[in-house]
C-alpha cells in the first residue's frame, strides 16, 4: 500500500459490530420490573433517550474527559434517571451494570466474522474504537472473531469519549500510523464519520447491521466520507 492507503480499520462497537439482545430499553424494563417498577416499556424508553441526552451534554460540558469512575457516575445517572421509581437503585445499577457485561446479552452483527476475516487477508490490522466502557473486553472475549482485533481504543481507557480530537490521536498513537491512513467504520455521524473526517480519518457510516458485509468491496473504492 502506499503511505496515504488505508492499513488500519476501526469498528465502533455498539450498534455497529455488536447490538444488545434484548434491546437496551427492554433489558431496562425488564430489571426494573423485577426491582419494583410500575413503568411501562415505552415510558422506559423515551425517559432511556432522554437520560442519554442529558449524559451527551454532559460530557460536552466537560470537553469529552472520561475515565472508569466517570463511566460509572454516568451509567447511575442514566439508570436513575430511566427508573427513577425503583426503591433500591443502586442494586438496580448493579444488575444492569453486570447484564451489559456479559457477552450472552450481545449478538454480532451479520456476517460480522467474515468481513474481519476479509480485511485481516487483505493485509489491514484491526481496531475498535468505542465510547463504551472496560466491560467491552468482557463482552467481545465471548466472541472468537474478536481475537482478529489488536487495537483496543476505549474511551475510559484512554481517557477522552469520541468525538474529542484526542480520542483519534490515540487511534494513531496505537497504530503508530497517520490519520489519513486509518478508517473508522460505525453508526454515528458525528463520532465516526463527520468528527474523524475533521481530524483527517476517514470515516464510513454503517446504515445497518448488514450492511458491514458490503465493506470488504469497498476497499478499493474512496473512503473519506462513504456510507454503506
Amino acid at each position: 500500500m502506499g503511505s496515504g492507503a488505508i492499513q488500519s480499520i476501526f469498528f465502533d462497537a455498539v450498534g455497529t459490530v455488536l447490538h444488545p439482545t434484548p434491546s437496551v430499553a427492554e433489558a431496562y424494563w425488564q430489571v426494573g420490573q423485577r426491582h419494583g417498577s410500575s413503568l411501562g416499556l415505552e415510558q422506559v424508553r423515551w425517559r432511556i433517550r432522554a437520560a442519554f441526552a442529558a449524559q451527551e451534554a454532559w460530557f460536552q460540558a466537560h470537553d469529552q474527559k472520561t475515565g472508569d469512575l466517570e463511566e460509572q457516575a454516568r451509567w447511575r445517572r442514566v439508570v436513575s434517571e430511566s427508573l427513577p421509581d425503583v426503591p433500591d437503585r443502586e442494586q438496580c445499577f448493579a444488575d444492569l451494570h453486570d447484564h451489559f457485561g456479559r457477552p450472552e446479552n450481545w449478538r454480532l452483527s451479520d456476517g460480522l466474522p467474515e468481513v474481519l476475516e476479509q480485511l485481516l487477508s487483505a493485509g489491514l490490522t484491526l481496531g475498535i474504537a468505542s465510547n463504551f466502557d472496560g466491560r467491552l473486553h468482557r463482552v467481545c472475549a465471548g466472541f472468537p472473531c474478536f481475537s482478529m482485533i489488536r487495537h483496543w481504543v476505549i474511551s475510559s481507557e484512554v481517557g477522552w469519549r469520541k468525538p474529542s480530537p484526542h480520542f483519534y490521536a490515540r487511534m494513531g498513537q496505537e497504530t503508530g500510523l497517520s490519520a489519513c491512513q486509518i478508517l473508522l467504520v460505525g453508526d454515528d455521524p458525528l463520532n465516526d464519520l463527520h468528527a474523524p473526517s475533521q481530524y483527517g480519518m476517514h470515516g464510513m457510516l454503517v446504515q445497518s447491521p448488514a450492511c458491514l458485509k458490503k465493506l470488504a468491496g469497498q476497499l478499493a473504492r474512496p473512503l473519506r466520507v462513504a456510507a454503506v
